[in-house]
């Protein structure tokens, strides 16, 4: 017993593959292009021994690389120094929209 399908739902599933196929390759690109930024960064960030320091507002999580702590002469175990630094970034709630 073999089943016909409309014309309609054979162009639906085909144009849904084709999208599908698409998705994938222009993702797999752009996850691509990411890593090669990625490496860049990183070969300038150490070629240049600098010290990166990044605020995540939403948690309030401050992260700062070993070479940061040694530029500011503190070393990377003392948390009082760390604790410090991450209270100059809180903001109050009441300044965003």
């Amino acid at each position: 017993m073999d089943i016909q399908l409309p014309l309609i739902l054979k162009i639906l599933v085909f144009l849904f593959c084709v999208t599908a196929f698409a998705l994938v390759a222009l993702q797999l690109a752009f996850l691509i292009r990411f890593k090669l930024l990625q490496r860049r960064y990183s070969r300038a960030i150490l070629a240049t021994n600098a010290g990166v320091w990044e605020w995540y507002p939403e948690t309030g999580r401050l992260y700062a690389s070993t070479e940061f702590f040694m530029q500011l002469g503190f070393e990377e175990k003392n948390t009082q120094i760390f604790k410090r630094l991450a209270g100059l970034f809180v903001t109050r709630r009441s300044h965003h929209f």
